[in-house]
């Protein structure tokens, strides 16, 4: 974001300082040269074909732009030139000038068909060499165009312009997403305390439970401590049991070998019987 919103505000700076040097330029819509627009890399040859033409504005009295019909046969460009006028949009007093100057690609091929040319037409090349057909020649660097350098001026700044105004939009999804992660951050910084709340009770939980889990072992321990001395004791009931059972069947032995009890109850009365009589 911060990155995104300084490349905005370095380009609304530039915009804004070549947006000065433009307006300065400029002479409120008076002139021509407020009129036109230039494709890039065809400003100095623009402005060296016009020159101070540039600075006289349309009108239909006195000094300034006429607007005169189109010839009906303009006088042809010499071969090797190409018209200027596709590369410039500007009002229709413009036409018959455009119409007779031709755009060759250095300075050397102006020269050379400078001979050629007609009454009224110019060379110019990208660079903004001009080559007149009276034979007036005026190479690139040694008169410095204005319109030509405002019209750059101009073309730099809808590109700026554009770029701003990309970087603006940028700066401004920049600033929605950065929004968004600090919303999502502040989210995620309560799920991370909410996890670390339950952590803390599950960690809670599972001490509580290893301490129950220590007391059921040590419990478990009595437990098989005390079901190891009951098989003890149960083994010892087991022996003490079969010596008993054994003890019993002797006795039912015994007890079955003795005489019969009614017999000997019988007698024992008979002399009971006996006795008292003899008393």
């Amino acid at each position: 974001r911060a990155e995104a919103e300084g490349e905005a505000a370095a380009l609304g700076a530039e915009m804004a300082a070549l947006r000065r040097l433009v307006d300065r330029g400029r002479s409120g819509g008076a002139t021509l040269l407020d009129r036109v627009q230039v494709a890039k890399g065809y400003e100095p040859a623009f402005g060296a074909a016009l020159g101070d033409d540039l600075n006289a504005d349309v009108t239909t009295d006195g000094t300034g732009w006429h607007d005169l019909p189109d010839w009906d046969k303009p006088q042809p460009l010499p071969d090797g030139a190409q018209p200027l006028a596709p590369h410039v949009h500007g009002p229709a007093v413009l036409a018959r000038r455009l119409s007779q100057i031709g755009l060759v690609p250095d300075a050397p091929r102006g020269a050379a068909l400078q001979a050629v040319l007609r009454p009224g037409q110019r060379l110019v090349t990208p660079e903004g060499d001009l080559f007149r057909w009276d034979g007036m020649r005026v190479m690139a660097g040694e008169a410095g165009s204005a319109a030509a350098l405002h019209l750059q001026k101009v073309n730099e700044l809808a590109e700026i312009a554009a770029l701003a105004d990309g970087a603006q939009s940028r700066a401004q999804l920049a600033a929605e997403t950065h929004e968004d992660a600090k919303a999502d951050l502040s989210d995620a910084a309560q799920v991370e305390r909410s996890a670390r709340d339950a952590r803390r009770e599950a960690e809670r939980v599972l001490s509580d439970a290893a301490r129950a889990a220590t007391r059921a072992e040590s419990d478990l321990a009595k437990a098989a401590s005390r079901a190891e001395s009951a098989r003890g004791e149960l083994e010892r009931h087991r022996t003490d049991a079969a010596d008993a059972r054994a003890r019993l069947t002797e006795a039912e032995a015994q007890l079955a070998a003795l005489p019969d009890r009614a017999e000997a109850a019988a007698a024992v009365e008979h002399a009971r019987t006996g006795v008292e009589a003899a008393r």
